[in-house]
């Protein structure tokens, strides 16, 4: 067992040089990735056995904490119980256990994202900030101590294959966790700021086992989609704003075409996710590669269908359509409030709405609503007072006020965390190409007079199928105003 630090006797470079067995070039690499830790004792490097033990052992190199981590530990401890969450067992200690911790605090909670930042409090001290994105929001979930913050964020970078001593340049890495003999993937994004450091941490696609049935989409809308998919080739796009489940909506119709009968081939910057029946294929940006020359090499490949993760540029959006021309069924993502809009874009893009008439068969539009908590959610009518602030949304509608029915609304248990909201669903837009359709864009109709010429039949807009979910009692008009920006 080795003494503590300050008993230990300094080792210079060479002398650890010797104890590794290594080349002076491969120590330098080490050190300067961050997988050896030393220190600086004038010009000169020194190391501590204890740290050269760890780098033989394969462990990551030491965190030193510049104060008593206890009060931290507790509280997190404390919050992981109160979730309904079990303590990690004591092999992790000080740092470590810390960001151990805060993984399971998240994973209980059901959030997102982590963002920890040093942020300026109501009495102007500099302490650092935990918050989880839950549900689509920022929520706060505790402050640590300013002097908390690097070695926090070293750890992390530890975990995620970052260099831990680096705190100037923007870093991205990845790591893989196990909680409950299941996997998690999270992706973790550093940022130097002018008050220091801040962290991303993202969990990759929490909505892996979804399929498409889990969506429960409208029955219209999963019409429109089974028709599509059915005719076998052409563009099958889902759009929406960031953060609007475009993502896990193309993986759950991916898993639903995927079979041993068709040649299946994603294309993701990174692959993220891995299905049966489906080849994942990545592009590797470094060596020069790019999305449109990788969709050249899988076309010889012989694919029936190509899922590429983002249209990100005009070259990749006219080379996906040309795709969909010759016989492929191609399913992507694109950014965009409406479908029409999104369609309007392609047609922009391609210079010909005789392109975007042939390529393309649906685009879903979709946004996340919170779902109302069934323990707690209650029935009423509203007054013409609480009415007055979904006036524009109301409109839309093509509703009265006056006739409204009574509404369910969040209220708030112990079950919900006293939000009134538990989960959230997907309310979601359909619009297929048919002949009427192709009419109005060969006459470059504007995104106004397509939807008033489309047939209720042929066009399901989003708000449709919100109102629908509202009267169910599944959602609010506040959810439904809030995220169609009708307030």
């Amino acid at each position: 067992m080795m003494p503590p630090l300050d008993e230990q006797e300094l080792l210079s470079m060479e002398e650890a040089i010797e104890r590794l067995k290594t080349t002076r070039p491969t120590f330098y690499r080490w050190l300067r990735t961050g997988r050896i830790k030393g220190m600086k004792v004038g010009r000169q490097w020194r190391f501590y056995p204890e740290d050269l033990e760890r780098f033989l052992k394969g462990e990551g190199p030491r965190i030193d904490l510049p104060l008593d981590i206890s009060p931290l530990l507790k509280q997190l401890s404390e919050s992981v119980a109160q979730a309904g969450g079990e303590l990690p067992d004591q092999t992790f200690s000080g740092m470590e256990r810390a960001v151990e911790l805060l993984i399971q605090l998240l994973l209980l909670k059901n959030a997102s994202h982590l963002h920890l930042e040093p942020l300026v409090q109501t009495q102007g001290n500099l302490n650092g900030l935990i918050r989880f994105r839950i549900e689509g929001r920022l929520q706060p979930q505790l402050e640590i101590d300013r002097r908390l913050i690097a070695p926090m964020l070293a750890q992390f970078k530890l975990i995620s294959g970052c260099d831990p001593h680096s705190q100037d340049s923007p870093q991205e890495g990845q790591f893989n966790h196990e909680a409950q003999y299941k996997p998690y993937h999270f992706k973790t994004h550093f940022l130097p700021s002018a008050q220091g450091e801040t962290l991303t941490m993202t969990l990759l696609h929490p909505g892996q086992d979804i399929r498409l049935a889990d969506l429960k989409l409208d029955s219209q809308v999963q019409s429109s989609l089974d028709q599509a998919l059915k005719k076998g080739w052409g563009l099958v796009i889902t759009s929406g704003p960031h953060g609007s489940g475009k993502t896990t909506t193309l993986y759950a119709i991916l898993k639903e075409i995927a079979s041993p009968e068709l040649k299946t081939i994603s294309l993701e910057d990174p692959v993220e996710q891995v299905f049966p029946w489906i080849v994942p294929v990545t592009v590797d940006h470094q060596a020069g590669e790019t999305l449109t020359g990788k969709l050249r090499v899988i076309l010889n490949a012989d694919p029936d269908a190509i899922m590429i993760g983002e249209l990100r540029d005009e070259e990749a959006v006219k080379m996906a359509m040309r795709i969909g021309l010759t016989g492929h069924l191609v399913l992507t993502q694109l950014h965009s409030e409406t479908a029409i809009q999104a369609l309007l874009k392609l047609s922009e893009i391609s210079g010909s709405p005789y392109t975007v008439t042939e390529s393309v068969r649906l685009i879903l539009n979709q946004r996340l609503v919170r779902k109302l908590c069934p323990d707690c959610k209650k029935r009423k009518a509203l007054t013409q007072t609480e009415l007055k602030p979904f006036e524009n949304l109301l409109a839309k509608l093509e509703l009265s006020s006056q006739d409204l029915p009574k509404l369910h609304h969040a209220t708030g248990c112990q079950k919900c965390q006293m939000t009134g909201y538990r989960g959230r669903m997907q309310i979601t837009e359909a619009l297929s190409m048919t002949p009427e359709l192709q009419k109005l864009l060969h006459q470059h109709a504007t995104a106004d007079e397509i939807e008033k010429n489309l047939a209720p039949d042929k066009w399901h807009g989003f708000l449709k199928d919100g109102w629908n979910r509202v009267l169910s009692g599944e959602t609010t008009l506040e959810e439904l105003a809030r995220v169609s920006g009708l307030t």
